[in-house]
C-alpha cells in the first residue's frame, strides 16, 4: 500500500522537523526574550499524540531551561490540574488541529488564572489561537491519516522552545544551545531519513508477528515518550491492543499480566538507563518473550542472545532520541497493518464523524459546573 497516507506522511517527517525548526527560529527566540524570568514551572497540555509529545518535551525543559515541567492530559487539566496555576506558570497548549476542545478549554482556564499560554499547532487558523498569548506553528502540512509528521514536528518545536528558554534563563550557554539546535534542525532530520531504510527489515518482522494480538513498548524517560507513540500507532493502524510501559514499572507490575509470547519492544538509546534496559531484556527473554531492542549504532553485539532482535539507529542525545526512535516504531505499525490486510488510514467499523464530534465538540457542556 505505497499509496497510504500514513506511509507518505511518515516519510515526510524529516522535512517537517527541519522546516519547523528553521521556520520558527526567529519566533521562538523572540518569545523566549518576552517570557518573565520568575516562571516557576511549565505544564504541557495535550490529548492523544500531542500529550505524548508533551511527555518527550518535559526532559529538555527541566534540563535545559531548569524549570519543573509536567505533561498533563487536557481533560485532567480542565477538571483537576488547573487549581494551582498562577501568573508564574507557563502553559503550553498542543493541538495538531487547533480545535481539540479539552485543550482549548484548558487555555481559557489558564488565562483566567493569569498564566502565560503558548499554543503549538499545525493549524494556526484554528480556534486554539484565540486562547493563547503566543502561537507557534509547525510545518507539518496537510495530514489525512493518523498523526506522524505533525507529532514529530510539534515535538521538535517544543524542544526548540526549551533550548531558547535555557539560554534566556542561563541554563545553557549560547554555544551549547547552538550545538543542540544544529542537532535538532539538521542532524536529526538526516538521521530520521536514514532510519527509513529499516523498512524492509521491519516488514520481515511484521510478517513474522502478523498473528500476534498484543504488543508492549517499554522505555525510560525520553524512551517512554517514544514507547507511548509506538503503542498508539499499533492501536490506530491495526486496531490491536498495545501498551506503553515505563521501564521500571514493567519489572514491578506489568510483567505479571503480559503473557509469554507477547512481543516486547525496548527503547535503548545511549544514556542513563542503558544498563537497566539490559537487565530487563534478560528477564523478559527468560520469561519467553520475543524481544526487539532499538539502540545506537554499534550496540547490536551487546544484545546477542536467543529471542532478541536488535536494530541500530544513529547515535543521538538521549533527550532528543524520541524524534528518531519513533520512526521504526511507526514503520513497524504500518507494515504490520499491511501484512494483516488492514487499511492503516481508515478504521473499519468506526464512525469517523462520531469520533470527530467526540474529540472536537464539548459533550460535557451543561453536565459540569466549573
Amino acid at each position: 500500500m505505497n499509496d497510504s497516507f500514513f506511509l507518505k506522511e511518515l516519510r515526510e517527517q524529516p522535512a517537517a522537523v527541519a522546516e519547523t525548526v528553521a521556520g520558527q527560529a526567529k519566533a521562538v527566540a523572540a518569545l523566549a526574550a518576552l517570557l518573565p524570568s520568575d516562571l516557576t514551572r511549565v505544564l504541557l497540555v495535550g490529548c492523544g499524540d500531542p500529550y505524548f509529545a508533551a511527555h518527550a518535551a518535559v526532559y529538555p525543559f527541566e534540563r535545559w531551561a531548569r524549570l519543573p515541567a509536567e505533561a498533563v492530559d487536557g481533560l485532567e487539566f480542565r477538571f483537576w490540574r488547573h487549581e494551582l496555576v498562577d501568573a508564574r506558570t507557563l502553559i503550553i497548549l498542543i493541538s495538531q488541529s487547533g480545535k481539540t476542545i479539552q485543550v482549548i478549554e484548558s487555555g481559557r482556564l489558564a488565562r483566567e488564572r493569569g498564566a502565560i499560554t503558548i499554543g503549538v499547532t499545525n493549524s494556526p487558523e484554528g480556534p486554539l489561537a484565540a486562547e493563547c498569548d503566543h502561537l507557534l506553528a509547525t510545518a507539518g502540512g496537510p495530514s489525512y491519516s493518523f498523526p506522524t509528521k505533525t507529532t514529530t514536528a510539534a515535538t521538535a518545536l517544543l524542544f526548540h522552545v526549551a533550548l531558547a528558554l535555557g539560554v534566556a534563563r542561563g541554563g545553557l550557554t549560547t554555544p551549547d544551545a547552538d550545538a543542540h539546535r544544529t542537532a535538532l534542525g539538521t542532524t536529526l532530520p538526516a538521521q530520521m531519513e536514514r532510519a527509513l531504510d529499516l523498512e524492509s527489515e521491519l516488514l520481515t518482522l511484521a510478517r513474522l508477528w502478523q498473528s500476534r494480538r498484543h504488543f508492549a513498548f517499554i522505555g525510560s524517560g525520553p524512551g517512554y515518550a517514544a514507547a507511548l507513540i509506538g503503542a498508539a500507532k499499533i492501536n490506530e493502524t491495526n486496531r490491536l491492543p498495545a501498551e506503553a510501559d515505563a521501564l521500571e514499572e514493567y519489572g514491578h507490575l506489568h510483567l505479571f499480566a503480559i503473557q509469554p509470547g507477547t512481543p516486547l519492544f525496548f527503547l535503548a538509546p545511549s544514556g542513563r538507563t542503558a544498563g537497566r534496559v539490559r537487565a530487563m531484556v534478560e528477564f523478559a527473554t527468560g520469561r519467553g518473550h520475543p524481544v526487539v531492542v532499538f539502540g545506537p549504532q554499534g550496540s547490536r553485539a551487546r544484545w546477542q542472545r536467543p529471542g532478541v532482535q536488535a536494530y541500530e539507529l544513529a547515535p543521538t542525545d538521549e533527550l532528543l532520541s524520541p524524534l528518531l526512535y519513533v520512526v521504526p516504531l511507526q514503520l513497524f505499525a504500518y507494515n504490520l497493518a499491511v501484512t494483516r490486510g488492514v487499511n492503516p488510514d481508515r478504521p473499519e467499523g468506526f464512525d469517523n464523524v462520531a469520533i470527530q464530534k467526540m474529540i472536537y465538540i464539548d459533550l460535557l457542556e451543561g453536565w459540569h459546573e466549573p
